[in-house]
């Protein structure tokens, strides 16, 4: 037996671009006369009072004025009501980020440790951090190349500065590259962690386990002699602090890093399970909407809201081999671990339960939303933000 819907449901949605704020309130019965809905502006936030019951939740946006303001109600009872404010070019913004902001670059993981997300085992000790120049850095090699530094005066320089003979890239033992979602090390460097074939075929690049708990953190990287570890799968430690963040996050910014270089909305997310006929379980997700903050009365106590995220029409694919053909230009293929796989689909699916009923599908898509980085994730000398390591 389903649990009973709350007396009353709130959801605020700050559209950045447009400077809009959609309310939606769901009510377990029609509204009456002792339904109020009340603005507050110190902090920013939204009342219901409905039945004997109240709820509020914070705005993901400032509000003009100082002073509380009633909403208007439908002159016949209803169960659902919504709102939109459009707000002025003055009001202050709580979501202020800007752009696809990502932690862990080269200046951020300078001075700190590598370790394991699931146990914390020591992985990777300090290195020399250095930015690769983008997600399809292995595509401007030859640029790369043709602007690397001399070779010294046979001294080993260029090897130290990760350069290899041959013009062919390699990583060097002391350093270490990284990427938006990844880094790229040498395995002498790597001392916590083993490759283990996959047993499917030699073929295939190794996985990169955890020497303690055995939890996959990465692959080989046959290109570069180097191993590849995933962010999601890391912690990074620095003094004192250690810090880690949910597999949702790093997805999302590898989305929108898709969005920025492609063009692309439709992205096609397959279990890369090492089969030899390439099935696997698979989904066609539509990035409808890449940046929002949003608040809810659903589990607030689990979140800091206003929360930043975008919203994702989504549905199951049977045949992704056959989806990937019709739409060759507009799709993107996406193989990921079954693991994280799993991880991406559970939080689209649980995060319907925050929006409104009546918005959690729209025509034969399911609606959902994945959380953003924030300027705060990035910024190591910011108090620390509460969040969940999804392991």
């Amino acid at each position: 037996m389903s649990p009973s819907p709350p007396p009353i449901q709130i959801y605020a949605e700050l559209l950045t671009n447009l400077r809009a704020l959609s309310l939606l309130i769901t009510l377990s019965t029609p509204s009456n006369r002792s339904t109020t809905a009340t603005l507050s502006t110190n902090p920013s936030s939204l009342t219901i009072t409905h039945d004997h019951h109240t709820s509020s939740i914070r705005l993901p946006s400032g509000l003009p004025g100082s002073s509380s303001t009633k909403l208007a109600l439908p002159t016949t009872p209803q169960k659902s009501l919504s709102y939109r404010l459009q707000l002025q070019d003055q009001t202050r913004l709580d979501s202020n980020d800007e752009g696809n902001a990502v932690p862990w670059d080269s200046n951020a993981l300078t001075g700190t440790t590598l370790h394991c997300s699931a146990c914390e085992n020591l992985l990777v000790h300090e290195l020399q951090w250095r930015d690769l120049p983008s997600e399809q850095w292995a595509e401007m090699m030859d640029l790369w190349h043709c602007h690397k530094p001399p070779d010294g005066d046979g001294d080993g320089s260029a090897e130290r500065r990760a350069y290899a003979a041959g013009q062919r890239f390699t990583v060097a033992e002391g350093v270490g590259f990284v990427s938006l979602g990844y880094v790229l090390v040498n395995g002498g460097d790597c001392s916590g962690a083993i490759q283990k074939s996959t047993s499917v075929s030699d073929n295939l690049p190794m996985n990169v386990q955890c020497a303690k708990c055995e939890h996959v953190v990465g692959v080989e990287d046959r290109s570069t002699d180097a191993l590849k570890l995933s962010k999601w799968s890391l912690k990074v430690t620095k003094g004192a602090k250690t810090k880690g963040y949910a597999t949702v996050k790093w997805f999302s910014a590898q989305l929108l890093s898709a969005i920025d270089a492609e063009g692309t909305r439709r992205f096609l997310i397959q279990e890369d399970i090492r089969k030899a006929d390439g099935t696997g379980k698979a989904a066609l997700l539509w990035v409808f909407t890449n940046d929002l903050a949003y608040s809810s009365s659903f589990d607030q106590e689990k979140r800091q809201d206003p929360t930043r995220a975008m919203k994702v029409f989504w549905k199951s694919i049977d045949e992704p081999e056959k989806v990937l053909k019709e739409n060759q230009l507009n799709v993107e293929h996406v193989l990921l671990p079954a693991n994280i796989y799993s991880r991406i689909l559970g939080t689209l699916l649980s995060s319907r339960a925050v929006l409104p009923t009546a918005s959690q599908t729209y025509q034969d898509w399911q609606v959902g939303l994945l959380e953003r980085f924030t300027s705060l994730d990035c910024a190591i000398s910011e108090p620390e933000r509460q969040t969940l390591v999804m392991r």
